[in-house]
């Protein structure tokens, strides 16, 4: 934060005015619960105002693949360790999109660092897979939690059959790169010179396109 107020400092030293916002992924049609700092710094007496929040129209499973690799489906020991002991949720393996899957029966509650232990999770409901037991807000309903540099820290719960009986999968790098705003069409120009693991960090290290996109059009229009 010192850094940051140096920077604001000096640039006002030279004669900008310096407009900072904290925007969330959430107020620009993506969902995905990320909140980032952003200052535009105009040279001059020049007023700027940040573009206003657009409804979110779209849900986590609008940005998913229809059909995915069976590794990216979590196991059955890396299942166990998300639950909540403090319920009955049965682990059995069941047919889906012609592949064999671990699938929880019962309800899914995912441990969390709450009052109450524990989140309930539902179709379509982001999850933290990684020590989701010492994290708040380990469920997020019909999105994602912020998107990190990896594949390995978010999964999507998914209903699979008519028996309630749930999957939990990672994300895709594709379904990485739709959640930070980027067609499919960037997105397979890219696999053409990237690793997999390339592509995670290149999605997470990145600003969602359409608050860039706003932000740049409100700029142009004074």
């Amino acid at each position: 934060i010192h850094d940051f107020h140096q920077w604001c400092f000096s640039l006002e030293k030279l004669g900008y005015s310096n407009y900072v916002k904290n925007i969330s992924a959430l107020e620009h049609g993506i969902p995905q619960t990320r909140i980032r700092t952003f200052m535009v710094s105009i040279l001059g007496d020049c007023y700027y105002e940040f573009p206003q929040p657009v409804p979110l129209n779209k849900c986590l499973k609008d940005m998913l693949e229809k059909n995915v690799d069976k590794h990216y489906f979590l196991s059955r020991d890396r299942i166990r360790k998300l639950l909540s002991i403090r319920f009955s949720q049965e682990i059995v393996n069941i047919e889906y999109e012609d592949k064999t899957v671990c699938g929880v029966k019962n309800g899914i509650y995912i441990a969390e660092n709450s009052k109450k232990g524990y989140a309930a999770a539902g179709d379509g409901d982001g999850i933290y897979i990684e020590r989701p037991g010492k994290k708040r807000g380990a469920v997020q309903k019909g999105r994602i939690q912020t998107l990190k540099t990896s594949g390995h820290d978010v999964a999507v719960v998914l209903e699979i059959s008519e028996e309630e009986v749930f999957c939990i999968r990672r994300l895709t790098p594709l379904e990485f790169w739709r959640l930070m705003g980027f067609s499919d069409e960037d997105y397979h120009k890219a696999v053409k010179v990237n690793t997999e693991t390339q592509l995670y960090k290149q999605a997470g290290n990145s600003i969602v396109v359409s608050i860039l996109e706003a932000i740049f059009k409100q700029l142009f229009m004074k």
